[in-house]
């Protein structure tokens, strides 16, 4: 897997948080799933997928003030998600 989506959660150990994974650019810290999944590619982690997982239950919440509806410091949802694609690209030198 390229990324780590948390609909239903990730699971992590702490050793997976370096010191790096917290100097979040502006912006970035609202892209999660690809900050997660740039910063665990990054240290040479494997994103794994399980098909015994069963998706949430969707309530709808997500519709109402979803953070996917949600614009950022004037970035929406695609334009957070590529300038994280971004970042990650030039400063580690992943997902070429």
């Amino acid at each position: 897997m390229d990324f780590a989506l948390g609909l239903g959660g990730v699971s992590v150990r702490p050793d997976f948080f370096d010191d790096k994974f917290f100097e979040i650019p502006d912006v970035l810290w609202a892209v999660d799933d690809i900050w997660l999944s740039g910063n665990f590619m990054r240290q040479g982690r494997g994103i794994w997928a399980s098909n015994k997982i069963k998706m949430p239950v969707d309530t709808g919440a997500g519709n109402i003030s979803g953070l996917a509806h949600s614009k950022i410091e004037g970035h929406d949802r695609f334009s957070a998600d590529t300038l994280c694609i971004s970042y990650m690209k030039n400063e580690y030198g992943i997902w070429k």
